[in-house]
């Protein structure tokens, strides 16, 4: 493998991770909005 090669997996790598974390977070964050809007909407029923 050459250097750029070696830099373009790790890049990779590095963006794969990234995008993990923030489907992981957007996941979270909706699942925490809609357990708020849910007891939300107990509250008035």
């Amino acid at each position: 493998m050459t250097n750029e090669e070696l830099w373009q997996a790790a890049l990779g790598e590095i963006e794969l991770s990234i995008s993990r974390q923030t489907i992981l977070l957007g996941l979270k964050t909706r699942i925490s909005l809609q357990g708020k809007v849910t007891r939300l909407l107990l509250v008035y029923l």
